[in-house]
C-alpha cells in the first residue's frame, strides 16, 4: 500500500490540533509564536498564530485585528481556515483586509492603525490560521510580551524568540514565571522564552485585581540606544525623559497676536497662582480635545501654534500649548507623563523604557506644585482624579527628567454624602427629597453627565444609579456646582415611588438599598491579589417621616460597627413617634492585600454584606394600611 507522506502528516496534524483542547472551550489559541530579528537597525516581526474554534458564539474570534503605526510596514503572509479534516477552505485575499485608524481616547503614545480581515467557516470544529511580519525602521521597544492573545481564552502554546547581533546593547526583565533558553553563534544571540511548564496562570478578571500585564509580568526588551525621530537611550529615566523632551523641543512658540492676548488677560493679576487659574480656564474654554496622530509614532507633539489656529488637540498638543502660554509669562512648568485609568498599570522604576499613556503638566510655583489635566473642558483647576492619582509619573525637564509620585486621593477627597428624605402618606406611598454631595469618583461622573449628556439620558443614570428603586418617577432634579473650580458637586432629586417596602402578614419591612456593592470572590475561588488604587467613603442618612404612626409598633436592626484594617462599616437606627432614621458610613481604605491574606479581607465583606442584609426596620400598626 502507497502513502501519500503529505495526506499523513496532514491528518496527523489535525488529529493533533482537533483534539488537544476540550470541546467545554469553545475557542482556543493552539498556537501564539513571535519571532524577532534585529538585522541592520531594523526590527523584523513575525508572529504565526493558530486559532481554533469550536462553536458559533465563538466565530467572533476570527475577526482579525492586527496594529502597526506610521513608522512600521505591516505584510499579511498568510491567513487560511482549515475544517475539521484539515482542508483548506477559505484564504483570505487583498481585497479582504481593510486598514483602519485606531486611535483612542486621551492619550500620549498612539499612532495606532489597524489592518482587518475575517475569518470563518460554517462547520465546527475549525481552525484559523495566520502570519504577518511588521519591519520597524525606528523603534524603542523590542518586545513587551505575555505568554497569551486573549484575555477570554486559553493559549496552549506560545513562545517569543528574539535574535539580535551581539555588539547590539538590549535591556531585559524575565519574570520568573519564564523558562529562558539561549544560544549564541560567533556574531548573534538567540533568546527563546515560554511559560515553565508548572506554572499554572488564570487570567480571568476578578473585583479589585490588578491590570493582567501586572498579574501576568511580561518579557521586557527594549534596546539600550535608539534612533526614533532623534538619538535617544533607555539607560535611566532621566535620559529617556530627555528623549522625550528633546524630540518636542521648539514647539512652544506662540504667534505675536496670542502673546499679546495672554498678557491682556493675566497682566493685571498679581497672583502667580491665579495667573495660571485664568490661563487654564482660557484652555478650556477656548480648546477642545480631539486625537490627532502626527510623526515620529505619535510621541511627537504638534506646535502650540497649531492649537492657537485650529482650536483642539490631543492630549500632547494640549499641554504643549499651556506650557506655552505658561512659558510666555516666565512660569516655569514640565510635561509629565503618566499611565492612565482608574486601575493604573504599575511603572517598573528599575527598567527606563516607555511605561505611558498619557501626559498632564506640573507647575511649580514658590513652594506650591500644581498638576494640570489639559484634555478635559470640565476638570477642576489644579485637582489630581482618579484617573492619574496614586501612581509615578516621568516629569521631563531638560537634563533633569525624573520620576515622580502623583498625589493619592485620600478618605476627605472621595467623601459622598447622601441625605434622603422619605414622606409617606397613609397608603405609604412614597414622595423622595434627595440632596448628594460628591466627591472623587462619583463627582467625575456627575460632572461628565450633567454637562455631556441629553436630560433623556441623565435620567437613565439618575433613575440607576441614584435612586433607592428604579421605578422611580421623577418629578425634578439639579446639578449644583459652586464654581467651575468645585471638587464636589451637588446633586438634588425628588422622585415619587410606590412602594419602600414588603407587607408580610400585618407587618410592613423597609430594607434600604445596600449603600456598597460587597458582593466579591470567595477564597477558594479568588486568584489574585487585591488591589484598591481609590478608597472609598460613603456617608448616608435616610429619614422615613410618616404621616401617621398613631397606634404603631416600630422595631429596628440592631447598631452594627464593624472595624477592620481594610475598611469599616457602622450602621445605626432611630426613631420617635414620627420618624425613623437610618444612618450609615462605609470605609474601604486604598491598599493592596496579598493573595495568603485575602480570607481576612473577605471576612470584612462578607461579615458587612451578611448584616446588611439583615438591616431593617417593621412597622405594625392596629389601623389598617391599604
Amino acid at each position: 500500500m502507497t502513502i501519500n507522506i503529505n495526506n499523513f502528516l496532514q491528518l496527523i496534524w489535525c488529529f493533533l490540533l482537533f483534539s488537544t483542547a476540550s470541546f467545554a472551550d469553545n475557542a482556543v489559541v493552539q498556537k501564539y509564536n513571535k519571532h524577532i530579528e534585529i538585522h541592520k537597525n531594523k526590527k523584523i516581526e513575525t508572529v504565526n498564530v493558530v486559532l481554533k474554534i469550536n462553536a458559533v458564539d465563538a466565530d467572533h474570534y476570527g475577526d482579525i485585528a492586527i496594529h502597526f503605526n506610521s513608522l512600521e510596514k505591516l505584510s499579511i503572509l498568510e491567513a487560511y481556515v482549515l475544517d475539521a479534516n484539515g482542508n483548506k477552505v477559505r484564504t483570505i485575499k487583498k481585497d479582504d483586509i481593510s486598514e483602519i485608524s485606531s486611535i483612542s481616547n486621551g492619550v500620549f503614545y498612539e499612532d495606532s492603525k489597524q489592518k482587518k480581515f475575517k475569518l470563518s467557516w460554517y462547520t465546527y470544529p475549525y481552525a484559523i490560521h495566520y502570519k504577518y511580519k511588521k519591519v520597524s525602521s525606528e523603534f524603542i521597544t523590542i518586545a513587551n510580551w505575555v505568554p497569551f492573545l486573549y484575555t477570554g481564552i486559553k493559549t496552549l502554546d506560545a513562545s517569543l524568540e528574539v535574535d539580535f547581533p551581539k555588539d547590539y546593547e538590549v535591556s531585559i526583565i524575565t519574570p520568573e514565571i519564564y523558562d529562558l533558553e539561549e544560544s549564541g553563534e560567533t556574531a548573534r544571540i538567540y533568546k527563546k522564552w515560554h511559560l515553565k511548564n508548572n506554572i499554572k496562570y488564570n487570567i480571568k478578571s476578578q473585583r479589585f485585581s490588578k491590570p493582567i500585564f501586572d498579574i501576568i509580568k511580561p518579557v521586557n526588551i527594549v534596546p539600550t540606544y535608539f534612533k526614533y525621530g532623534v538619538s535617544g537611550s533607555n539607560t535611566s529615566w532621566k535620559a529617556f525623559g530627555d528623549w522625550i523632551y528633546t524630540l518636542n523641543a521648539g514647539l512652544y512658540q506662540l504667534p505675536l497676536s496670542e502673546k499679546q492676548y495672554i498678557h491682556n488677560l493675566v497682566d493685571t493679576i498679581t497672583d502667580k497662582k491665579e495667573k495660571v487659574r485664568k490661563l487654564y480656564h482660557y484652555l478650556q474654554d477656548e480648546t477642545r480635545y480631539i486625537n490627532v496622530s502626527f510623526d515620529v509614532g505619535g510621541f511627537k507633539s504638534y506646535p502650540a501654534e497649531y492649537v492657537v489656529k485650529n482650536k483642539y488637540g490631543d492630549c500632547k498638543a494640549l499641554t504643549t500649548y499651556m506650557k506655552a502660554l505658561l512659558d510666555e509669562i516666565s512660569i516655569p512648568s514640565f510635561p509629565t507623563v503618566v499611565y492612565a485609568g482608574d486601575v493604573p498599570r504599575s511603572v517598573n522604576s528599575s527598567f527606563p523604557s516607555q511605561q505611558f499613556n498619557h501626559i498632564i503638566l506640573c507647575v511649580d510655583i514658590d513652594s506650591d506644585t500644581l498638576f494640570l489635566e489639559n484634555t478635559s473642558s470640565i476638570s477642576p483647576f489644579n485637582s489630581v482624579s482618579s484617573f492619574t492619582q496614586n501612581r509615578k509619573a516621568l516629569l521631563l525637564d531638560n537634563s533633569k527628567s525624573h520620576l515622580i509620585d502623583l498625589p493619592p486621593l485620600t478618605l476627605a477627597d472621595v467623601e459622598e454624602i447622601k441625605t434622603i428624605n422619605i414622606s409617606l402618606n397613609e397608603q405609604l406611598e412614597n414622595t423622595i427629597q434627595s440632596t448628594l454631595v460628591m466627591k472623587g469618583p462619583e463627582f467625575d461622573f456627575l460632572r461628565y453627565i450633567s454637562s455631556k449628556k441629553t436630560e433623556k439620558n441623565q435620567k437613565e443614570y439618575l433613575r440607576e444609579f441614584y435612586t433607592i428603586n428604579q421605578k422611580a418617577e421623577f418629578e425634578n432634579y439639579t446639578f449644583l456646582l459652586e464654581n467651575r473650580d468645585s471638587t464636589s458637586i451637588k446633586l438634588e432629586l425628588k422622585y415619587t415611588l410606590k412602594k419602600s417596602h414588603r407587607k408580610i402578614g400585618d407587618m410592613f419591612v423597609f430594607t434600604p438599598k445596600p449603600l456598597y456593592d460587597f458582593k466579591i470572590e470567595k477564597p477558594s475561588d479568588r486568584l489574585h491579589d487585591v488591589y484598591i488604587p481609590t478608597p472609598v467613603n460613603k456617608i448616608e442618612k435616610i429619614t422615613y417621616k410618616f404621616a401617621v404612626l398613631d397606634d404603631s409598633k416600630i422595631s429596628v436592626s440592631k447598631p452594627i460597627s464593624i472595624k477592620t484594617k481594610y475598611g469599616e462599616y457602622i450602621e445605626n437606627y432611630m426613631f420617635n413617634d414620627k420618624e425613623v432614621t437610618l444612618q450609615r458610613n462605609f470605609k474601604l481604605y486604598s491598599q493592596s492585600v496579598p493573595l495568603k491574606e485575602y480570607e481576612e479581607f473577605y471576612t470584612f465583606f462578607n461579615d458587612v454584606k451578611t448584616k446588611t442584609k439583615q438591616s431593617s426596620f417593621i412597622l405594625q400598626q392596629t389601623k389598617t394600611i391599604h
